[in-house]
């Protein structure tokens, strides 16, 4: 996995719209809770859902790429 990023924002405290569309370009996400050790899974599909949530919680501190698993073979 690469390296966290941080999730910059702006002097409010949300998301920048840069960091928001980098973010989108390197769906799927692993996005970090401070102080929680948690984390949310952002992909194509939830991403509406997820963006007031990276835009305003100042909790979720940074943002990794997950790498997408290869295909697996059907079961017979």
């Amino acid at each position: 996995m690469e390296n966290w990023k941080e999730i910059r924002r702006d002097k409010d405290g949300f998301t920048t719209d840069e960091c928001m569309s980098e973010m989108y370009a390197m769906l799927p996400i692993a996005v970090l809770h401070k102080g929680l050790y948690a984390l949310d899974l952002v992909c194509k599909d939830n991403w509406s859902d997820a963006v007031s949530d990276l835009f305003g919680k100042t909790y979720l501190t940074h943002y990794c790429t997950i790498p997408e698993l290869p295909e697996l073979p059907e079961e017979e």
